[in-house]
């Protein structure tokens, strides 16, 4: 059969909980928001309107949403300082009425509980007791991303913070270019919106930039990484325009040889001028000695016995 909280409605109840927004079918609303230091409640009329004035308005607005503030109260087991912010009401006896039903609402819930009168600016304050941690500690864990804010930065104010780092960074020393991974939306910014000064910015410094989109990383998400030549072709060369689009991925352009043995490669050096100069000498003495064949015998005959005396010095009488 049909499982017992979807028959008699509690399954919808419990996910009303997760919500901070409880519609009314009057059209009055309530918001809900917890924060470190109090929970803020504020009531909204919405489509609630009534043919008499704005102040009889207000009065039914808030006499009707007091009982489900109390009752989501006691459902997300709230606690500490509570602030309700009711529809502003002018007349006092419209404003001691609210405070009166509150009261009686409130006389079941077996936590300790203080309310403060309204003020004129609309406000009441009430304490309760904190018995647990509350509903939305047990079944709630804090987003990653905004770090529970709700909010995170736009993609131009996070590419504007990574061209101010850039140009902290760049002038460092032993530093030859960066490589920043950031969210693709920031990526598309700085490489459409701020190429120009991306690129002012590699001529001032005479280093390269390099911004590389990553899918996985949060808006906010970026990563700096410092290279040097030996590591990283400099703009334009193995890179896409400028230096500042991504390279292909397991592509790696050689180091720049300046005369010298690389000792990451491993590879020789070039032949230096002295060794250029003996090797000419000994190709041309070969050409002289092969037009004079008698020369050349002698030369290696003589050659021959200088070995023959010093593989073994005792022999010579």
């Amino acid at each position: 059969g049909e499982p017992i909280f979807h028959h008699f409605g509690v399954e919808a109840e419990i996910e009303t909980l997760f919500d901070s927004r409880i519609e009314l079918k009057s059209g009055i609303s309530i918001v809900i928001e917890q924060t470190e230091a109090l929970v803020a409640i504020d009531v909204n009329s919405g489509k609630f309107k009534t043919e008499s004035d704005l102040e009889e308005t207000a009065y039914l607005t808030n006499m009707e949403a007091v009982p489900e503030i109390v009752r989501q109260i006691r459902l997300r087991d709230l606690g500490g300082m509570l602030v309700i912010d009711f529809i502003d009401m002018m007349e006092e006896k419209h404003r001691k009425a609210v405070e009166k039903h509150l009261r009686e609402c409130l006389k079941g819930d077996r936590a300790r509980i203080k309310v403060g009168k309204i003020s004129q600016f609309g406000m009441l304050e009430m304490t309760r007791q904190r018995v647990g941690p509350g509903l939305k500690r047990m079944l709630f864990s804090q987003c990653p991303t905004c770090r529970g804010t709700g909010m995170v930065r736009s993609s131009s104010s996070q590419g504007l913070a990574v061209l101010r780092r850039l140009r902290a960074t760049l002038r460092r020393k032993n530093v030859d270019g960066v490589e920043v991974t950031v969210h693709p939306d920031v990526a598309d910014y700085l490489l459409n919106r701020k190429r120009g000064a991306l690129h002012r910015l590699e001529q001032e410094t005479g280093r390269f930039v390099r911004i590389v989109a990553e899918p996985s990383f949060p808006g906010e998400g970026v990563h700096f990484q410092a290279l040097s030549r030996k590591e990283e072709p400099l703009p334009g060369r193995g890179g896409s325009r400028n230096g500042t689009g991504p390279a292909p991925q397991g592509s790696k352009a050689p180091a720049k040889s300046h005369g010298k043995s690389n000792p990451r490669s491993g590879a020789p050096a070039p032949p230096s001028s002295s060794s250029s100069s003996s090797s000419s000498s000994s190709k041309s003495g070969s050409r002289q000695g092969s037009k004079g064949g008698g020369g050349s015998k002698r030369g290696s005959g003589r050659s021959q016995g200088s070995r023959r005396q010093r593989s073994s010095p005792g022999q010579g009488g």
